[in-house]
């Protein structure tokens, strides 16, 4: 995490309970500040929305000149209907560039995005993508990750990532028609937290307001059921 002028690490206690720490802050001095560093970013957050057919959902956008190297979300929904990841997954990852029109990169499905393909097993850890952990029902849980040492996606005035799911599925009416009835019953919610990590020539971004303890220990942000 380069820096020119400081650098500050907090640790923040927010529950009612003591808690035992043990930590300690690594650094090495530069001797002159390099025009080439840039500083490291990592942003928070946690929301929820109705999926249906025609989702064209935004998840993250910064301006600036920099290089995003990794991503880790966390996705969770009790809706019956999405049991075993069904649906959720199958989204286009969208980047656009530099206010490009056209997506610049495009995954088709989330979990090719992440690295996986043909659903979510078991568990697996590696250096540069993982699943941390999977629960397939009641409620649908699941964690992922992926790092980007080898090809981070750059950019020079805005990066821009979005996921789409009016291109999957549209051919199987019976779906589409369950999906819709459920949306007018005010179901299929689906809630992510995500986490991205990278790098920019300039300090500062615009974070969300970080919800309370509560909100964000709840397990279903937003229940399809009771």
């Amino acid at each position: 995490m380069p820096f020119a002028h400081g650098a500050r690490v907090v640790l923040r206690n927010e529950t009612d309970l003591d808690l035992r720490n043990y930590s300690f802050v690594e650094f090495e001095r530069l001797p002159r500040w390099d025009a080439g560093l840039g500083y490291f970013h990592a942003t928070w957050k946690r929301f929820a929305f109705q999926l249906h057919g025609q989702t064209d959902q935004p998840f993250f956008h910064v301006e600036g000149c920099g290089h995003l190297i990794g991503r880790a979300w966390s996705i969770c929904t009790d809706e019956p209907f999405f049991a075993d990841y069904r649906f959720v997954m199958e989204g286009n990852n969208e980047v656009r560039i530099d206010g490009d029109a056209r997506p610049t990169v495009d995954y088709l499905g989330t979990e090719d995005s992440f690295g996986f393909s043909w659903g979510f097993r078991q568990p697996y850890s590696g250096p540069y993508n993982g699943m941390n952990y999977i629960q397939p029902a009641e409620p649908s849980l699941l964690s992922v990750y992926r790092f980007r040492r080898a090809n981070p996606i750059r950019f020079n005035k805005s990066l821009d990532w979005r996921v789409n799911w009016a291109h999957e599925w549209t051919s199987d009416a019976a779906f589409q028609r369950q999906i819709s009835d459920l949306n007018r019953a005010n179901r299929c919610w689906v809630d992510y937290a995500t986490t991205y990590y990278w790098y920019q020539d300039t300090v500062g971004y615009a974070h969300e307001a970080l919800p309370g303890l509560e909100e964000r220990s709840r397990a279903v942000l937003r229940a399809n059921l009771g």
